[in-house]
């Protein structure tokens, strides 16, 4: 039997975050869906991908799914998406009456996020997500300017929209998963039943290391001096125009190591300079 299919695939999980519907909520550890992005390593200017997994599936399955990966475009650019086989159900072949993907997927540059949907029209479960698996890979490029040792978090978060897609509406603060539990082929979808979501964000680390140099040495002049802090506050300030080298980016990067160049890493070339402290 087939189950009602919307026509509009930013919608294609049947419409169903409208919070005017009274749905039914699926409860309990056994109805909480895991979410998982992979951790990776690759060299500024390399590819990636990282792998997203969904695990303890009821056995009822997955029909439909939204949900989104923000990552950090500051160091890495997303090219493309492609689908896994937990999502390849054999659905898009017996839907003959889909009108959009079963799967399908939204690359947002503006917002550093990649949206995925998944909707089975046929409702028969056989074709729903079952099991544990790989349900899509995000394949992209380390930025070239990316320094040694910054990490981009890949993070599993709501699709960042609008409920309704009106401008004045509210926003989307939810993950869906879930499954029409009324096999009557009408246009009623109360009696939609959503699980519960526990997500572990993924991240890709920068490999590599600079060249050899001195730490805190924005200048490439072989010592930390006054005119390294003033690099370094000049950048925070405005990176686009006070620009540091990737070996710069590197060294200069002394408290926190990874987490890029902060207003910390300021306040630690300063303390050096000052002998209150004896080492970077």
């Amino acid at each position: 039997m087939k189950l009602k299919k919307v026509a509009s695939g930013a919608l294609s999980v049947l419409a169903l975050s409208c919070s005017a519907l009274s749905v039914i909520s699926a409860s309990g550890a056994e109805s909480t869906v895991k979410i998982s992005a992979s951790n990776e390593t690759a060299a500024a200017g390399e590819q990636f991908t990282v792998s997203v997994s969904l695990a303890d599936i009821p056995e009822t399955g997955i029909q439909g799914a939204e949900f989104a990966v923000s990552y950090d475009s500051s160091i890495v650019s997303v090219d493309k998406v492609s689908i896994g086989k937990l999502a390849e159900t054999g659905a898009e072949e017996a839907d003959n009456i889909a009108e959009i993907p079963v799967f399908s997927s939204n690359i947002s540059k503006e917002k550093s996020a990649v949206v995925v949907y998944f909707a089975v029209a046929d409702s028969n479960p056989a074709y729903y997500m079952q099991g544990e698996g790989v349900m899509f890979t995000i394949t992209g490029t380390v930025l070239e300017n990316a320094s040694a040792g910054s990490v981009a978090d890949f993070k599993i978060i709501p699709n960042p929209r609008k409920i309704n897609g009106s401008g004045t509406s509210e926003d989307n603060n939810k993950i869906w998963l879930g499954y029409d539990s009324d096999t009557n082929p009408d246009d009623d979808i109360s009696n939609y039943v959503y699980y519960d979501s526990e997500v572990s964000d993924g991240s890709l680390t920068v490999s590599g290391s600079a060249q050899q140099g001195v730490k805190g040495d924005a200048d490439n002049n072989g010592k930390v001096d006054i005119a390294d802090v003033v690099a370094v506050s000049s950048y925070i300030g405005d990176s686009s125009v006070n620009k540091l080298s990737n070996d710069a980016l590197f060294l200069c990067d002394v408290q926190n190591t990874g987490d890029g160049i902060t207003s910390g890493d300021v306040l630690m070339l300063q303390q050096y300079l000052a002998q209150i402290i004896t080492e970077l």
